[in-house]
């Protein structure tokens, strides 16, 4: 099969280019023709080893991605990445044999979104919640497909030796002491970073070795109108000096690849993912596949993760996200403190915990879900026929 992936481009760091990358190589390895239309930040095509990059020159990504289709010819065009990339689609703009990975994070479903999910020859939700959202719409789906891992990259390592290998421009990476580790983009409300950084201070307050880590952008500037002034934050909210670490902004835009990620999430007690929403949320099986146990809000796919392998944290004040018009909701501060708490005091708890994620994650290896899950679905639907000329 030809398979024309429509994400991020596959060099870069965030959540969903190191997924796209990731499918794109594995599909590749099972000997299909494997190419992406990177939706944004770039204009012509390159070669990023064996895989085609094709840019963006419009504005909006589905005006072109339909003639990228066309042109190299894709039996499927893959959409993996958030639902604005479909804002204002009409039929003539998207391919025809359309299998839409969509991450949903909040409910219910955009009108111009449900008309563009209707145009797919299949949706395959990245979730349950995701997939309950869906069809609270009118949608069928496919059962859903998790995000993968790649187990030589995401595996645990030694907390004393990961700790070793890093220093962050604010600081450097505590020897012995209890570490929260935050991943996630500094942009616009979703990551609900603030109110973490909120209960944390508090909790580093009543404990002398509490650290936490925030792998970001932290800044509110320029490079990030979107984003927050965190470290003003942490001082606004009496966070002790010293112990909210974060990198500088050459250290975060050079990045770190897979491996280092790996050791980042080994050096970490606990990953703090109390966000308004997730479409899926890789940090969560990033850490677990490191034997790093997970506090979640308990919301949207954050729930089917964390369930029996980590704290979820009570959501109830509603939260209306502004583009899409539907709903997420904020967690509890005080509850977040909780479950700081509890991790901070049961060792065994949290040790319980992070082995079910180990257990969890060595059933989302790539390659057992392109070969028994991906594969079967995208023959069925390469095997559609269709007229590129309408």
């Amino acid at each position: 099969m030809r398979i024309l992936i429509w994400g991020p481009a596959p060099w870069s760091n965030t959540g969903y280019g190191v997924y796209c990358r990731n499918l794109a190589t594995t599909l590749a390895k099972e000997g299909h023709d494997t190419a992406i239309f990177a939706f944004t930040g770039l204009s012509g095509r390159v070669q990023w080893g064996d895989i085609t990059v094709f840019g963006n020159p419009f504005n909006n990504s589905q005006h072109w991605v339909r003639e990228v289709a066309r042109r190299w010819k894709a039996d499927i065009t893959l959409q993996v990445f958030d639902a604005w990339t479909l804002h204002g689609s009409l039929h003539r703009f998207l391919p025809p044999r359309m299998v839409l990975h969509t991450p949903i994070d909040s409910e219910p479903l955009a009108e111009w979104f449900v008309e563009a999910a209707r145009q797919a020859a299949a949706v395959v939700p990245q979730s349950f919640y995701g997939k309950n959202v869906y069809e609270q719409a009118g949608i069928l789906t496919e059962d859903p497909i998790y995000n993968g891992i790649d187990p030589n990259d995401y595996r645990p390592h030694p907390k004393a030796k990961a700790r070793r290998k890093f220093k962050m421009g604010s600081g450097r990476m505590p020897k012995d002491a209890f570490v929260a580790l935050i991943v996630g983009t500094n942009k616009g409300d979703r990551k609900n970073l603030p109110n973490q950084l909120m209960a944390f201070a508090e909790f580093a307050r009543r404990h002398e070795d509490a650290y936490l880590i925030a792998w970001t952008y932290p800044f509110f500037d320029q490079v990030n109108p979107e984003g927050y002034m965190l470290p003003d934050i942490w001082a606004r909210c009496n966070g002790p000096e010293g112990r909210f670490i974060y990198p500088d902004m050459e250290q975060y835009h050079w990045g770190m690849d897979d491996s280092e990620m790996a050791l980042l999430y080994s050096s970490a007690d606990v990953l703090m993912e109390c966000s308004l929403g997730e479409g899926f949320g890789r940090p969560i099986i990033e850490a677990m596949a490191c034997r790093t146990p997970v506090i979640g809000s308990n919301n949207t796919a954050i729930t089917e993760l964390v369930q029996g392998r980590g704290w979820l944290v009570p959501c109830s004040v509603p939260y209306w996200q502004q583009f899409l018009s539907s709903r997420q909701s904020y967690p509890d501060n005080d509850a977040i403190l909780e479950a700081l708490e509890d991790a901070y005091t049961d060792t065994q708890k949290r040790l319980g915990f992070a082995d079910a994620g180990v257990s969890f994650s060595m059933g989302l290896h790539y390659d057992t879900l392109i070969s028994e899950r991906w594969l079967p679905l995208l023959r069925r639907v390469a095997g559609a026929q269709v007229d590129f000329s309408k």
